[in-house]
C-alpha cells in the first residue's frame, strides 16, 4: 500500500483532539466537545489500512497467531509507555496519602493484569483504571486479529454488508438508550465498545474492498474539516449518529481522494508520527498534570497548557527513538 499522507495527518489531528477532550480539567473549558468521536475515526482508518495492507496475504494463508503478534507489537512498546506514566501517577497518590489512591496490591494487580492487556475494572469500572484510552487499543487489537482469523467470512460482500448493518443498528440503539457515542472505557459498556469497533473498522474495510468516487478535496481543506467537527460544540446523540455513520466514512473516502496524499510533507510527518504516541500517554500525563497543580497551588490552565505543549514537542522523539527502536528490536526476536 502506497504511504497515504492526508491519512497519517488525519489520525495526528483527531488524535489532538482527543487530547483536547480529556484536557477539561485542566483547561477549565470543554474546546473538544466531540474529541471522543475520533475513536470511531481510528477505527475505521485502522480497517482501511489493514484491509488495503493485508488483504493479499490473508487470502495467502498468513496466520492469526503471526499477525495478532505483529499488532501487538506495533502497539506494545507505547501502550506500555503509557500504562507506566499511570502506575507513577498512582504511586505519586499513595505517597501523597489521596484517600481515592490504589491501595499497593490493588495497584500492583492493575499494573501485571494492563501488561498483559488484560482489563482490571477495580476502582471506577474502567477497563484500564492506569490510562483509560487503553480500551480503543485492546478492541482494535481484538478486531484485527478476528478480521485475520475470519478472513473467509469477512471477504464475502454479502457478509460485509450483513455485518455492518446488524453492528450499525444495535450500534444506533445503544448511543440512543445511552444518550451519547462516548462509551467504552467502562466494563459494562463492553458491548458499545464491541459495536462500535465493529462498525467502524468494517467501515474502512469497505472502503478499502470498494472503491468509491469522491472529490478531490485539498489535504489543508480537509484537515480543517476534522479537526472542527471534532470542536463541534455538545448538540446532542444526533451527531453522535451522523459522525459515526456518515461523517467518519465520508472523511476517510475524501481522504482517500485527497490532493496531495503521495506527497511528502513535514507538516504531516509530523502529525503522524505524534498520533499514536500522544494518544497513549496523554491522559495520565494530564492527570499528573491536575494533582501538580493542587499540590503546588498553580494555575491548572498553565499547567494544562504546558503539558500539551510539551507533548506536541515530546511526541516525535517518543516515536523516533522510543518507539521504532524497540519494535525494530521486537521484531528481530521474533523471527
Amino acid at each position: 500500500m502506497q504511504r497515504n499522507y492526508t491519512l497519517d495527518a488525519m489520525r495526528g489531528v483527531a488524535a489532538c483532539a482527543v487530547v483536547l477532550f480529556h484536557a477539561k480539567t485542566v483547561l477549565g473549558i470543554q474546546i473538544a466537545a466531540h474529541g471522543y468521536l475520533a475513536v470511531d475515526l481510528f477505527f475505521a482508518l485502522s480497517g482501511f489500512v489493514i484491509a488495503k495492507s493485508y488483504d493479499a496475504k490473508f487470502a495467502g494463508g498468513m496466520a492469526p497467531a503471526s499477525f495478532a503478534i505483529k499488532r501487538a507489537m506495533r502497539f506494545y512498546p507505547l501502550y506500555l509507555l503509557g500504562l507506566a506514566i499511570g502506575l507513577v501517577k498512582e504511586l505519586a497518590l499513595i505517597a501523597a496519602h489521596t484517600e481515592h489512591a490504589f491501595s499497593l496490591p490493588a495497584l500492583s494487580a492493575a499494573f501485571a493484569a494492563g501488561a498483559f492487556y488484560i482489563p482490571f475494572p477495580y476502582r471506577d469500572a474502567n477497563m484500564f483504571p492506569l490510562n483509560i484510552p487503553s480500551w480503543s487499543l485492546l478492541f482494535e487489537l481484538l478486531v484485527n486479529v478476528a478480521y485475520c482469523a475470519t478472513f473467509v467470512v469477512w471477504a464475502r460482500k454479502r457478509n460485509l454488508v450483513l455485518l455492518l448493518a446488524v453492528s450499525g443498528l444495535l450500534l444506533a440503539y445503544a448511543i440512543v438508550v445511552a444518550g451519547t457515542a462516548d462509551q467504552g472505557a467502562h466494563i459494562n459498556e463492553f458491548g458499545a465498545a464491541t459495536l462500535r469497533t465493529i462498525f467502524s473498522f468494517g467501515i474502512g474495510v469497505w472502503i478499502a474492498r470498494f472503491p468509491i468516487e469522491a472529490p478531490r478535496v485539498p489535504s489543508p481543506v480537509l484537515l480543517a474539516l476534522v479537526g472542527g467537527l471534532l470542536l463541534v460544540p455538545a448538540i446532542g446523540l444526533w451527531f453522535d449518529l451522523l459522525f459515526i455513520m456518515v461523517i467518519s466514512p465520508a472523511l476517510l473516502i475524501l481522504g482517500v481522494h485527497a490532493i496531495g496524499n503521495g506527497v511528502p510533507n513535514r507538516v504531516y510527518a509530523y502529525l503522524g508520527a505524534i498520533s499514536f504516541p500522544i494518544y497513549a500517554i496523554h491522559r495520565p500525563l494530564l492527570a499528573i498534570t491536575e494533582s501538580a497543580a493542587q499540590i503546588l497551588h498553580a494555575s491548572p490552565v498553565l499547567l494544562g497548557v504546558a503539558c500539551i505543549t510539551g507533548l506536541l514537542i515530546v511526541c516525535p522523539l517518543i516515536e523516533t527513538f522510543y518507539d521504532i527502536p524497540i519494535r525494530r528490536y521486537l521484531a528481530r526476536g521474533s523471527r
